[in-house]
């Protein structure tokens, strides 16, 4: 599932709520059924809110259809079907996030994953877990790793991921880092811990989205 069938279900909602609107104002004889009919289909939310607070009182014609309790009905239906098409192209969109590539669900910040492939929304902050289960968080503001058991603090240039994905530290003075990639002088390498996410496999990525493969 791709952008392309969110989108589709979001112009299917702008037609449904514009013709729910157009087929209310035919029944009630609304006089300036067109502006109402073009607001609702470039603004569907707050047209269609604005139009159903005020629809009683808007001015109206002398003459009314003799079908307008048929048309009263069907821009009700109209309008169940708008909601229930803007609602599956929410889920639409959230599933397609799911399933994007690790940089595009970062530069949205939707969706994020940590090793174990949980799932992590919006503002919540990925766990890192070292292999004793103790748990970590990256911090917002200095890119440092805090300890969740101690709230202590570690220089975020000490902070690795091993090839299982689990947290540890290195003093960086003892290897080398190339690219991100810390060597510790032995067959072993480790990804800097700022750089390291995951898909909802628990494939380990770095920031620029490569696929990491480690020793």
């Amino acid at each position: 599932m791709d952008f392309s069938f969110n989108i589709i279900l979001l112009i299917v909602f702008h037609i449904l709520t514009a013709c729910a609107v157009s087929k209310d104002c035919t029944a009630r004889g609304i006089k300036k059924k067109d502006a109402y009919v073009i607001s609702s289909f470039f603004f569907p939310i707050i047209a269609g809110i604005v139009y159903g607070c005020k629809r009683k009182r808007l001015s109206q014609a002398d003459d009314m259809p003799e079908n307008s309790s048929k048309l009263i009905s069907s821009a009700k239906v109209l309008s169940v079907i708008a909601v229930i098409t803007l609602a599956a192209s929410g889920v639409a969109g959230t599933m397609t996030m799911n399933n994007s590539d690790p940089m595009l669900t970062e530069h949205y910040d939707i969706i994020k994953y940590d090793r174990e492939g949980k799932p992590y929304f919006f503002n919540q902050k990925v766990k890192f877990y070292d292999r004793q289960g103790n748990v970590y968080y990256k911090d917002d503001f200095n890119s440092s790793f805090i300890d969740a058991q101690t709230n202590e603090e570690y220089d975020y240039l000490n902070c690795y991921v091993d090839k299982d994905g689990y947290f540890v530290q290195h003093d960086v003075y003892s290897g080398t880092l190339d690219h991100m990639i810390f060597h510790d002088g032995s067959e072993h390498s480790y990804l800097l811990g700022i750089t390291a996410q995951w898909n909802k496999d628990g494939e380990l990525y770095d920031s620029d989205g490569n696929r990491i493969y480690l020793t």
